[in-house]
């Protein structure tokens, strides 16, 4: 079992037939708003004793879990683009750990999140609004 907690921004391209500036001649950006999450997940580490060695330099995994995400639209003064909020997510993904030594790792995670509605962004679409992340970490063990 893990928990993780993450920030960044969310959003998406514009479609093709959406103006690149609003009526009052400001530019349409991409990103919608800051994305915190909260993840509980299953890890399992390929790097366990039987697959590969559990002290090896390399340890690639993958998880599942549950997020619990806040939606926040701070790049909007007029509050169109996102749909502020608390929103609950299936998440999954793989990652891989790399250890310099017994004391220092860099770790890359790729995962992607399920929302429980269809409403985030203000589109609907016919299923459940998703997000992909892509996370680099600098580790250190205590």
């Amino acid at each position: 079992m893990s928990a993780t907690l993450t920030t960044g921004d969310y959003g998406h391209c514009r479609e093709d037939d959406e103006s690149a500036i609003r009526p009052d001649g400001t530019e349409v950006l991409n990103m919608l708003g800051r994305l915190t999450s909260l993840v509980v997940s299953g890890k399992y580490k390929f790097a366990n004793g039987y697959l590969l060695k559990e002290k090896a330099k390399l340890a690639p995994y993958v998880y599942l879990g549950l997020g619990l995400n806040n939606m926040s639209e701070f790049f909007w003064t007029n509050k169109t683009r996102a749909n502020e909020g608390n929103y609950t997510s299936l998440n999954g993904g793989i990652g891989a750990r790399y250890h310099f030594n017994d004391k220092f790792n860099v770790t890359y995670n790729l995962g992607i999140g399920r929302f429980n509605n269809d409403n985030i962004d203000f589109r609907k679409s016919g299923s459940n609004d998703m997000f992909l992340q892509s996370t680099l970490a600098f580790g250190m063990n205590f």
